[in-house]
């Protein structure tokens, strides 16, 4: 009876070391960088409001852009794909086709730089934005 108790013991022991393990989060994780770079980026007079993939782009507080932002990299440097899903005007938004761009973004405290952006709908996007 006392080996099956101590056999109990050391199999509850284990299953909590394997499950603590699996719930732990890894930091070094790959993430998707909007969860990094998440809130409200400035400027002037542009903003760059970013929620998870999606983002906004206003212009002096009025929305002028919307659609979807990817990160590849870590939280200093890297990649990004910017898509515009739809343009604000004449009071109402337009679905934009064909509209995205690509370039590389670094990180540093609250600045935010990205460089590459050609199309010219998004070229003012590039330098540096802060929070």
């Amino acid at each position: 009876m006392k080996k099956s108790i101590k056999l109990i013991g050391i199999i509850t022991m284990l299953l909590m070391i394997i499950f603590s393990m699996v719930a732990c989060d890894d930091s070094n994780d790959d993430k998707n960088g909007g969860e990094w770079y998440e809130g409200t980026w400035n400027k002037a007079p542009l903003q760059l409001i970013i929620n998870g993939n999606n983002y906004t782009i206003k212009m002096n507080s009025a929305e002028l852009y919307k659609g979807t932002l990817s990160f590849t990299g870590n939280d200093s440097s890297g990649s990004f794909t910017i898509n515009v899903s739809h343009i604000w005007g004449d009071g109402n938004w337009h679905i934009a086709t064909g509209l995205s761009d690509n370039g590389t973004y670094t990180k540093s405290g609250n600045t935010l730089t990205l460089i590459g952006m050609t199309q010219d709908a998004l070229v003012s996007g590039n330098g540096a934005w802060t929070k």
